[in-house]
């Protein structure tokens, strides 16, 4: 690393993809009359003051899903768009130890040494603006809507900039699929919105919040057809006393894979 945190990149006429640390990636959507970003990061350095570069208008935060890399800043901002079912993490997600561990599990503590050798200490409170399903964010002359797809988390969403045909998918739809944490949603949950996803994304670019590149759909079709084999394989409850955390490698590409729990299959 090189000791740059965020570094920002324009992908279409109105998103910016801002890459936290090289590990995270966080959306800037810009609109005529104010401006949205979806994820903050890890929360290592002032991601507002990044955003401050790219527009002058007033902008707000969302999130993708309640996990620490993505939601760990949101102090920053002293508020969260957040889909309702994952207003029950968010407090540990976004906590100090949590957004520690981030970066200690990702060989990133130099870079956090170079932001000045402590994770900012944000304020204490974070006021949190649960939506539901469908839910359209107007930012005057570009629309973004937040389509719940449980998988990762139960709450995860993709958000659709309909105007640039991008859709922002979070950790739900990338090449390293988790569906082992506590909080996720079953296999076959998560087959049917990935089967959603595939008409809402027809003509659409799918981008994850990792990974420098727009998603290969075709590694989301392997991850899919992958899934939709293990549940049709998998008898009710047959592994509910062997709780066991499966990882399955696409053999040809291996950072391609699909992790999820033994009894949460069907």
């Amino acid at each position: 690393m090189d000791g740059k945190i965020f570094d920002a990149e324009k992908i279409s006429e109105h998103i910016y993809k801002i890459s936290e640390l090289g590990l995270v990636n966080c959306f800037l959507v810009v609109g005529n009359e104010r401006a949205m970003l979806i994820d903050c990061g890890d929360g290592v350095s002032y991601i507002k003051e990044e955003v401050k570069k790219l527009t002058s208008l007033p902008s707000f935060l969302a999130a993708t899903h309640a996990h620490a890399d993505h939601i760990g800043g949101a102090r920053e901002w002293g508020k969260v768009y957040l889909h309702f079912k994952d207003v029950p993490i968010a407090a540990y997600a976004t906590s100090f130890s949590q957004r520690k561990r981030f970066l200690e599990k990702n060989n990133a503590l130099e870079a956090y040494k170079n932001a000045g050798g402590k994770l900012p200490f944000y304020r204490p409170y974070l006021t949190l603006k649960p939506f539901g399903d469908r839910k359209v964010f107007d930012l005057g002359g570009v629309k973004v809507e937040a389509i719940n797809t449980p998988g990762h988390t139960l709450g995860s969403c993709i958000f659709k900039v309909h105007e640039d045909k991008i859709i922002l998918a979070g950790d739900n739809f990338i090449p390293m699929l988790f569906l082992h944490y506590p909080y996720a949603a079953s296999l076959s949950r998560w087959v049917k919105v990935c089967e959603a996803l595939f008409e809402e994304a027809k003509d659409c670019l799918i981008y994850g919040g990792h990974g420098k590149n727009a998603i290969n759909k075709d590694g989301l079709l392997w991850q899919y057809e992958t899934a939709k084999n293990i549940i049709a394989r998998t008898k009710e409850n047959d592994s509910y006393f062997k709780r066991k955390i499966i990882t399955v490698r696409n053999e040809e590409h291996r950072h391609l894979l699909l992790k999820y729990r033994t009894d949460k299959v069907l």
